[in-house]
């Protein structure tokens, strides 16, 4: 064989290695999950460059929150610092306005500690537009907690009060600290009493 024809064929294969070597990847897409907000359209960036935040989207009732590098909004993406080296798709975080929470809620919380026996409270708690426990049932009264305000989460609210608590066997001044997840009309959550002179009391 004459070092012409190989030559030729050399290129023939040097030319077909080429071609079937996958491209290199030097850009990714970026995709905004809002999660029942209103859309945003995805990024092209290049590898290893930091994307341009977004326009924050929008949701009734709710806050919007950021974005996250996952559906349940654990960790969130720092368009500042943090760089595209794959498709990613970021998550919004939602959380309830005040005025969104405010009217009448019922349902039943569950105890935290074994100090209360797991007692399973039902309640009847009412929300103002203004951010104010305005009052609360529980433990078989009324209490007025005018002076208490309640924090918007994103699954409901939560919310502190001191007052006079009767849970089994104790009646005392405590603190009552409420987590509580909205579900259609109703909430449900937990519950724990702190019972800041039990131990003066015992003494």
């Amino acid at each position: 064989m004459s070092k012409r024809i190989e030559f030729c064929i050399g290129c023939f294969m040097l030319f077909a290695l080429i071609g079937c070597t996958p491209p290199i990847q030097t850009s990714f897409t970026l995709t905004f999950d809002s999660q029942g907000g209103s859309a945003v359209a995805s990024q092209t960036i290049v590898s290893g460059k930091a994307a341009t935040e977004p326009t924050a989207p929008a949701k009734s009732g709710y806050t919007f929150g950021g974005w996250y590098k996952e559906a349940a909004c654990t960790n969130a993406w720092t368009f500042a610092s943090d760089t595209v080296t794959a498709d990613v798709t970021l998550y919004a975080k939602w959380v309830y306005t005040t005025t969104a929470l405010a009217g009448t809620w019922t349902g039943s919380l569950t105890s935290t500690t074994s100090a209360a026996d797991n007692i399973v409270l039902p309640f009847i708690i009412a929300l103002g537009g203004d951010g104010k426990v305005t009052t609360a049932w529980h433990f078989g009264g009324d209490i007025e907690t005018h002076n208490s305000t309640f924090t918007p989460t994103t699954t409901g609210f939560s919310f502190s009060i001191t007052d006079t608590f009767s849970a089994g066997p104790t009646t005392d001044t405590g603190t009552l600290t409420v987590a509580a997840t909205i579900n259609g009309d109703t909430a449900s959550g937990n519950y724990l009493v702190d019972y800041t002179s039990v131990a003066n009391d015992e003494g």
